[in-house]
């Protein structure tokens, strides 16, 4: 019997209806209205795909499960020992997620912040520090789909604030808040646990240009930039994801350390490497050519050497 083909998105399923005969609502296109009613289509399929899917999943983890008691039995491979996990170590600081910023933003981006949400929730739930966590104006159409598409998973997290409306300075105190921002002329050369840092919820590829910086002026919040450009290289306007600045808050409250929080973070190609590890590296490049030409200059003596012996 073959195996049943689970369907992975709304886009992949094959659509039951063509656009040619169909009639498609004025000024709306034809892509847009395929779209429409693939998304349609979906909701109307989801549970019974995610009931197939977890199904599926749970198969597959006892078959893994069977596999690996087979091979524990056999003796091929030794029984998994338990790691000893460290329990969180809670960091004062307050970092919130602002979500403000809904309109703005394109389906597109605003799944892809969605997405960018679950990767902060799970770096602050996975530790070893963890920082209290708060989202704030999580209202229209993201949080819609949080309860829809995400099926509300956010329900169930622990350890953090939603807020449907905008944050609140308590008693106006906003001497220790700082909105974090690529247009501010603030470098911030270390972190303070007991300062609130507002990161900006937004995909925008750089489009609104002093967005929050201009929301926190509005607010008379302090405004700050990491120090982007003494470690990383970006083409454009130095902005990094949602998700990237939080986890660089982590592990920066972790090592105390901007180089090494940049290193853990973000990827290799995008670091800019310092001056005495570029002399190293052009030191090992050089020290590499004396070998090449030496080895070049043996191999011709060793020929000569053949010829003349011939």
């Amino acid at each position: 019997m073959s195996e049943e083909v689970i369907t992975p998105s709304p886009k992949c399923f094959s659509a039951p209806f063509n656009s040619k005969t169909a009639e498609i609502p004025e000024g709306m296109s034809k892509s847009e209205w395929k779209r429409q009613q693939k998304a349609k289509l979906f909701e109307e399929q989801k549970k019974e795909w995610t009931q197939k899917k977890k199904e599926k999943h749970k198969k597959l983890k006892a078959e893994r499960k069977r596999q690996q008691e087979e091979l524990i039995a056999s003796g091929a491979i030794e029984a998994p020992v338990a790691v000893y996990k460290p329990p969180l170590k809670k960091v004062n600081a307050q970092v919130i997620i602002d979500c403000a910023f809904d309109d703005l933003m394109t389906d597109k981006e605003r799944i892809s912040l969605g997405s960018q949400i679950l990767r902060v929730y799970s770096d602050n739930k996975r530790g070893p520090l963890t920082v209290n966590m708060m989202l704030s104006s999580f209202n229209k159409k993201l949080a819609h789909r949080f309860n829809t598409n995400m099926q509300g998973q956010h329900l169930q997290w622990k350890n953090v604030k939603i807020l449907e409306d905008d944050y609140q300075i308590p008693g106006n105190d906003n001497a220790n808040w700082v909105y974090l921002s690529s247009d501010s002329s603030n470098v911030l050369n270390e972190l303070d646990e007991n300062m609130t840092y507002v990161i900006g919820g937004i995909v925008d590829k750089g489009r609104y240009k002093n967005l929050c910086k201009d929301k926190a002026d509005a607010q008379n919040i302090k405004t700050g930039r990491l120090p982007i450009e003494k470690y990383i290289q970006l083409a454009g306007r130095k902005v990094l994801t949602t998700n990237h600045v939080f986890e660089l808050l982590l592990k920066w409250f972790e090592f105390k350390d901007w180089k090494a929080a940049f290193d853990a973070v973000l990827p290799q190609r995008k670091i800019i490497k310092h001056k005495d590890e570029e002399e190293e590296e052009e030191e090992a490049k050089e020290e590499e050519a004396i070998k090449e030409k030496e080895e070049e200059e043996e191999e011709e003596e060793e020929e000569e050497k053949i010829i003349t012996e011939s």
